[in-house]
Protein backbone atom coordinates (compact mmCIF):
# COMPACT_ATOMS: atom_id res chain seq x y z
CA UNK A 1 0.00 0.00 0.00
CA UNK A 2 1.47 3.53 -0.70
CA UNK A 3 2.33 5.72 2.39
CA UNK A 4 1.82 9.66 2.41
CA UNK A 5 3.94 11.27 4.38
CA UNK A 6 2.04 14.36 6.33
CA UNK A 7 3.75 17.99 5.72
CA UNK A 8 2.77 18.93 9.16
CA UNK A 9 2.39 23.08 10.20
CA UNK A 10 5.91 23.96 9.04
CA UNK A 11 7.31 27.12 10.19
CA UNK A 12 7.60 30.59 8.11
CA UNK A 13 11.15 30.08 6.38
CA UNK A 14 10.47 26.66 5.04
CA UNK A 15 12.22 24.34 7.18
CA UNK A 16 11.07 20.95 8.32
CA UNK A 17 10.06 21.49 12.00
CA UNK A 18 6.81 22.27 13.39
CA UNK A 19 6.37 24.92 15.34
CA UNK A 20 5.22 22.65 18.19
CA UNK A 21 8.13 21.16 18.84
CA UNK A 22 10.50 22.66 21.19
CA UNK A 23 14.02 23.01 20.55
CA UNK A 24 17.26 23.16 22.37
CA UNK A 25 21.01 23.35 21.27
CA UNK A 26 24.08 22.43 23.01
CA UNK A 27 27.28 23.53 22.73
CA UNK A 28 30.08 20.88 24.56
CA UNK A 29 32.98 18.39 23.46
CA UNK A 30 32.24 15.26 21.54
CA UNK A 31 32.97 11.80 24.00
CA UNK A 32 33.59 9.05 21.75
CA UNK A 33 31.91 7.18 24.59
CA UNK A 34 29.05 9.03 24.29
CA UNK A 35 28.69 8.85 28.14
CA UNK A 36 28.90 12.56 28.71
CA UNK A 37 29.28 15.76 26.08
CA UNK A 38 26.75 16.40 22.79
CA UNK A 39 26.15 12.50 22.96
CA UNK A 40 24.74 12.31 26.60
CA UNK A 41 22.76 15.78 25.93
CA UNK A 42 21.36 14.74 22.98
CA UNK A 43 20.00 11.65 24.25
CA UNK A 44 18.81 13.34 26.94
CA UNK A 45 16.78 15.79 24.86
CA UNK A 46 15.44 12.66 22.81
CA UNK A 47 14.63 11.12 25.92
CA UNK A 48 12.52 14.56 27.05
CA UNK A 49 10.67 14.73 23.58
CA UNK A 50 12.62 18.07 22.90
CA UNK A 51 14.30 18.59 19.26
CA UNK A 52 18.15 18.76 19.62
CA UNK A 53 20.98 20.65 17.84
CA UNK A 54 24.24 20.28 18.85
CA UNK A 55 27.56 22.73 18.40
CA UNK A 56 30.77 21.06 18.80
CA UNK A 57 33.59 22.61 20.74
CA UNK A 58 35.87 19.56 20.81
CA UNK A 59 36.34 15.95 19.98
CA UNK A 60 37.36 14.46 23.02
CA UNK A 61 39.11 10.72 23.10
CA UNK A 62 38.00 9.18 26.21
CA UNK A 63 35.72 6.40 27.81
CA UNK A 64 34.78 6.57 31.80
CA UNK A 65 38.41 5.72 32.76
CA UNK A 66 40.82 7.83 30.81
CA UNK A 67 40.35 10.84 28.61
CA UNK A 68 43.66 10.24 26.26
CA UNK A 69 43.09 12.83 24.19
CA UNK A 70 41.30 16.64 23.54
CA UNK A 71 41.18 18.22 20.10
CA UNK A 72 39.35 22.08 20.83
CA UNK A 73 37.52 22.65 17.22
CA UNK A 74 38.99 26.12 15.16
CA UNK A 75 36.79 29.07 16.24
CA UNK A 76 35.98 29.24 12.34
CA UNK A 77 34.45 25.64 12.31
CA UNK A 78 32.60 26.82 16.01
CA UNK A 79 31.35 30.01 14.06
CA UNK A 80 30.15 28.20 11.19
CA UNK A 81 27.64 25.83 13.58
CA UNK A 82 26.62 28.51 15.38
CA UNK A 83 25.92 31.09 12.26
CA UNK A 84 23.93 28.10 10.83
CA UNK A 85 21.79 26.92 13.87
CA UNK A 86 20.87 30.52 15.24
CA UNK A 87 19.82 31.50 11.93
CA UNK A 88 17.29 28.57 10.94
CA UNK A 89 16.17 27.20 14.24
CA UNK A 90 13.28 28.74 16.76
CA UNK A 91 15.94 27.63 19.65
CA UNK A 92 13.95 27.61 23.08
CA UNK A 93 16.46 26.74 24.78
CA UNK A 94 20.66 26.36 25.05
CA UNK A 95 23.10 24.54 27.43
CA UNK A 96 26.96 25.13 27.31
CA UNK A 97 29.06 22.18 28.63
CA UNK A 98 33.22 21.79 27.80
CA UNK A 99 34.22 24.91 26.29
CA UNK A 100 37.82 24.71 26.45
CA UNK A 101 39.38 27.71 25.64
CA UNK A 102 39.01 31.80 25.39
CA UNK A 103 38.95 32.25 22.13
CA UNK A 104 35.77 29.93 21.90
CA UNK A 105 33.89 31.26 24.71
CA UNK A 106 34.34 34.90 23.23
CA UNK A 107 32.98 33.59 20.00
CA UNK A 108 30.05 31.32 21.78
CA UNK A 109 29.03 34.65 24.09
CA UNK A 110 28.84 36.90 20.80
CA UNK A 111 26.25 34.22 19.20
CA UNK A 112 24.35 34.04 22.94
CA UNK A 113 23.73 37.93 23.30
CA UNK A 114 22.26 38.41 19.85
CA UNK A 115 19.95 35.44 20.85
CA UNK A 116 18.96 36.73 24.32
CA UNK A 117 18.50 40.27 22.47
CA UNK A 118 15.91 38.42 20.03
CA UNK A 119 14.62 36.02 22.54
CA UNK A 120 14.06 37.40 25.71
CA UNK A 121 12.15 34.35 27.35
CA UNK A 122 14.84 31.80 26.03
CA UNK A 123 16.99 30.15 28.60
CA UNK A 124 20.67 29.92 29.20
CA UNK A 125 21.89 26.92 31.16
CA UNK A 126 25.97 27.20 31.58
CA UNK A 127 27.36 23.87 33.22
CA UNK A 128 30.87 25.03 34.52
CA UNK A 129 33.08 22.07 33.36
CA UNK A 130 36.39 22.23 34.67
CA UNK A 131 37.88 18.89 34.69
CA UNK A 132 36.72 15.24 33.62
CA UNK A 133 35.46 12.93 36.50
CA UNK A 134 38.63 10.97 35.70
CA UNK A 135 40.26 14.85 37.08
CA UNK A 136 41.32 15.16 33.86
CA UNK A 137 41.34 19.62 32.76
CA UNK A 138 39.51 20.07 30.50
CA UNK A 139 39.38 24.08 30.04
CA UNK A 140 42.48 25.73 29.77
CA UNK A 141 43.53 28.07 32.99
CA UNK A 142 43.30 31.40 31.15
CA UNK A 143 39.71 30.29 29.74
CA UNK A 144 38.61 30.52 33.30
CA UNK A 145 38.79 34.51 33.58
CA UNK A 146 36.50 34.63 30.30
CA UNK A 147 33.98 32.21 31.21
CA UNK A 148 33.46 34.16 34.45
CA UNK A 149 33.77 37.46 33.15
CA UNK A 150 32.12 36.90 29.88
CA UNK A 151 29.35 33.98 29.78
CA UNK A 152 28.24 33.32 33.18
CA UNK A 153 26.83 36.72 34.03
CA UNK A 154 24.58 35.60 31.07
CA UNK A 155 23.33 32.38 32.44
CA UNK A 156 20.15 31.85 33.89
CA UNK A 157 21.20 28.75 35.39
CA UNK A 158 24.60 27.79 36.30
CA UNK A 159 24.76 24.15 37.93
CA UNK A 160 28.53 23.74 38.96
CA UNK A 161 29.59 20.98 41.78
CA UNK A 162 30.81 22.09 44.72
CA UNK A 163 34.52 21.81 43.23
CA UNK A 164 33.48 23.58 40.30
CA UNK A 165 32.16 26.60 42.59
CA UNK A 166 34.88 26.36 44.60
CA UNK A 167 37.32 27.53 41.41
CA UNK A 168 34.67 30.43 40.01
CA UNK A 169 34.60 31.65 43.06
CA UNK A 170 37.80 31.17 44.69
CA UNK A 171 36.39 29.87 47.47
CA UNK A 172 37.60 27.64 50.33
CA UNK A 173 34.45 26.64 52.03
CA UNK A 174 32.42 23.44 50.79
CA UNK A 175 29.08 24.65 52.49
CA UNK A 176 26.97 23.88 49.83
CA UNK A 177 24.28 26.88 50.55
CA UNK A 178 26.93 29.47 51.16
CA UNK A 179 28.86 28.11 48.12
CA UNK A 180 25.03 28.32 45.78
CA UNK A 181 24.09 31.74 47.50
CA UNK A 182 27.44 33.40 46.60
CA UNK A 183 27.06 32.26 42.97
CA UNK A 184 23.81 33.24 42.82
CA UNK A 185 24.52 36.39 44.20
CA UNK A 186 27.78 37.41 42.26
CA UNK A 187 26.32 36.67 38.62
CA UNK A 188 22.82 37.58 39.40
CA UNK A 189 21.37 34.31 38.05
CA UNK A 190 20.03 30.88 39.14
CA UNK A 191 22.17 28.65 40.69
CA UNK A 192 21.93 24.81 41.58
CA UNK A 193 25.19 23.27 43.83
CA UNK A 194 25.15 19.99 42.83
CA UNK A 195 25.31 17.33 45.80
CA UNK A 196 27.64 14.33 44.07
CA UNK A 197 30.47 16.03 46.20
CA UNK A 198 28.58 16.47 49.32
CA UNK A 199 29.71 14.94 52.59
CA UNK A 200 26.67 12.59 53.03
CA UNK A 201 27.29 9.03 52.00
CA UNK A 202 23.73 7.90 51.70
CA UNK A 203 21.97 11.17 50.22
CA UNK A 204 22.79 13.62 47.37
CA UNK A 205 21.17 16.71 47.94
CA UNK A 206 21.19 19.35 45.11
CA UNK A 207 20.76 22.79 46.34
CA UNK A 208 18.57 25.60 43.73
CA UNK A 209 19.07 29.77 44.99
CA UNK A 210 17.35 31.24 43.39
CA UNK A 211 15.70 35.65 44.33
CA UNK A 212 12.85 33.87 45.81
CA UNK A 213 14.81 31.22 48.21
CA UNK A 214 16.47 28.16 48.20
CA UNK A 215 14.96 24.29 47.52
CA UNK A 216 16.69 21.41 48.43
CA UNK A 217 15.98 18.44 45.79
CA UNK A 218 17.28 15.30 47.89
CA UNK A 219 17.83 11.65 47.13
CA UNK A 220 18.85 8.34 48.44
CA UNK A 221 22.56 7.71 46.97
CA UNK A 222 22.62 4.56 44.39
CA UNK A 223 25.08 1.80 44.66
CA UNK A 224 27.94 2.08 41.90
CA UNK A 225 26.58 5.92 40.82
CA UNK A 226 29.92 7.45 41.57
CA UNK A 227 31.54 4.96 39.00
CA UNK A 228 29.20 7.05 35.91
CA UNK A 229 30.41 10.02 34.34
CA UNK A 230 28.24 11.91 32.13
CA UNK A 231 26.14 12.55 34.94
CA UNK A 232 26.43 16.73 35.22
CA UNK A 233 25.87 17.12 31.54
CA UNK A 234 22.76 14.73 31.45
CA UNK A 235 21.22 16.64 34.63
CA UNK A 236 21.64 20.26 33.12
CA UNK A 237 21.11 18.98 29.80
CA UNK A 238 17.34 17.17 31.28
CA UNK A 239 16.59 20.90 32.95
CA UNK A 240 17.48 22.45 29.38
CA UNK A 241 15.12 20.56 27.98
CA UNK A 242 12.31 20.80 29.85
CA UNK A 243 12.91 24.49 30.14
CA UNK A 244 12.41 24.41 26.61
CA UNK A 245 9.30 23.01 26.79
CA UNK A 246 8.04 25.84 29.26
CA UNK A 247 8.55 24.65 32.76
CA UNK A 248 9.00 26.90 35.68
CA UNK A 249 12.69 26.66 36.50
CA UNK A 250 12.10 24.63 39.91
CA UNK A 251 9.59 22.10 37.76
CA UNK A 252 12.41 21.69 35.74
CA UNK A 253 15.00 21.04 37.90
CA UNK A 254 12.73 18.46 40.03
CA UNK A 255 12.14 17.09 36.57
CA UNK A 256 16.05 16.81 35.52
CA UNK A 257 16.66 15.08 39.12
CA UNK A 258 14.17 12.35 38.87
CA UNK A 259 15.43 11.45 34.95
CA UNK A 260 19.20 11.83 36.21
CA UNK A 261 18.21 9.42 39.51
CA UNK A 262 16.18 7.20 36.79
CA UNK A 263 19.25 6.95 34.43
CA UNK A 264 21.94 6.11 37.24
CA UNK A 265 19.45 3.45 38.34
CA UNK A 266 19.04 1.87 34.97
CA UNK A 267 22.76 2.27 34.41
CA UNK A 268 24.70 -0.10 32.41
CA UNK A 269 27.14 -2.41 33.87
CA UNK A 270 30.01 -4.51 31.86
CA UNK A 271 31.55 -5.99 34.52
CA UNK A 272 33.42 -3.98 37.69
CA UNK A 273 34.70 -0.99 36.26
CA UNK A 274 32.80 -0.21 33.15
CA UNK A 275 29.40 1.51 33.34
CA UNK A 276 27.38 3.89 31.53
CA UNK A 277 24.06 5.83 32.76
CA UNK A 278 20.92 4.22 31.73
CA UNK A 279 18.02 5.26 29.58
CA UNK A 280 14.92 6.21 32.17
CA UNK A 281 12.54 3.80 31.93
Amino acid sequence: MARTQSKGNYLEFGKYVTTETPIALTIAGSDSSSGAGLQADLKTFTAAEVYGLTVATAVVAENPLEVRLIEPVSTVVLEAQLDLLFACYPIASVKTGMLPNAEQITVITKHLETWKSSHPNGNLVVDPIIQSSTGSPLIKPGALTCLVDQLLPMADLITPNIPEAKTLLGAETTDPEKLGSDLAARFDAAALLKGGHGSSNTTASDLLITEDGITCYETNRIPGGHRLHGTGCTLSAAITAYLAQGNALEDAVAHGKAYITNAISHAFHWGPDLAALGRPR
